[in-house]
């Protein structure tokens, strides 16, 4: 059976053809990325799961009547510590996710192992830390002084990410880079947002659907706050269940990798860039 034909990302795509893209590299490329994605971003996407749980079994104990400032005072570090896993558990399964398609890019899909993935995500930890929050803070304070409405910077923001690691331009620059590519295509790339969010999400629904289930059922039919909880009474089960729906994390790879290839296709429709490094292969081939 022959191979399947590698996903050339730096190639002008339409709105479908991004979908099928999409797919198609997540199909040829499932059981190497999966492994990536569970070893290297695994361990923080469990942690902020099963921080999360703690959370609910600590919210339904919680008994109204002894409610004060000692109480706040005593959630602030379930509360800080859950934001923190999330946070670091969303940037390291989105640096995974990107330095593998540029890994992808430079080596093809088997010239690279999980240990350059890791020696990437390690590297550049920090620079996408930072301009999460960055980018976050000009959303919010855009929206709160009402000079630009969120959802008009979200669309080109939503490419930051992937403009900094691949062209290594600093953050201002990447806010820059981010509009000019969007320009003329923010209605496309909103769109193209919106259904590989909705895909995403049906996908995780229905990952995290026997956790949802469970909760909703122990919650109404087995307890009352200010009681033991019933997910306490059931460890080992809330255990699994917390495990299989911790991999609906990994759905975030629908909307990353279709983010990364309109990213590509934009650059390629403003600049030809990949088009252009094909001819100068092509010259460097003839001469030789």
């Amino acid at each position: 059976m022959p191979a399947k034909d590698p996903i050339e990302f730096r190639q002008a795509r339409g709105f479908s053809d991004i979908l099928d893209a999409t797919f198609s590299f997540i199909g040829q490329n499932f059981k190497k990325l999966g492994k990536d994605l569970l070893f290297i971003a695994g361990p923080f996407v469990l942690l902020a799961t099963f921080l999360g749980l703690y959370l609910q079994v600590q919210t339904f104990d919680f008994d109204p009547q002894s409610f004060n400032f000692d109480t706040i005072l005593s959630q602030l570090p379930i509360w800080g510590g859950l934001f923190v896993g999330f946070l670091f558990s969303i940037v390291v399964l989105l640096l995974v996710l990107y330095q593998y398609i540029l890994l992808y890019i430079e080596k093809g899909a088997e010239g690279f192992q999980t240990e350059e993935v890791w020696q990437a995500v390690k590297r550049d930890f920090f620079l996408l830390l930072f301009t999460s929050i960055g980018s976050t803070i000009v959303l919010v304070v855009a929206t709160v002084l009402l000079v630009i409405p969120a959802i008009y910077l979200f669309v080109p923001y939503s490419l930051i990410a992937i403009i900094r690691l691949r062209e290594r331009s600093s953050f201002f620059g990447a806010l820059s880079r981010a509009r000019q590519l969007v320009k003329g295509a923010w209605w496309s790339t909103l769109g193209l947002i919106l259904v590989l969010v909705i895909i995403q999400s049906f996908f995780s629904t229905i990952i995290q659907m026997p956790q949802m289930i469970f909760t909703f059922f122990i919650t109404f039919t087995e307890g009352s706050p200010g009681t033991i909880s019933p997910m306490a009474q059931y460890p080992v089960f809330t255990i699994i269940l917390g495990f299989f729906s911790s991999l609906g994390y990994f759905t975030y790879a629908i909307s990353t990798i279709g983010v990364a290839l309109q990213y590509f296709s934009l650059v390629e429709k403003k600049e030809a860039a990949g088009l252009l490094d094909k001819v100068e292969n092509l010259g460097q081939d003839q001469a030789e």
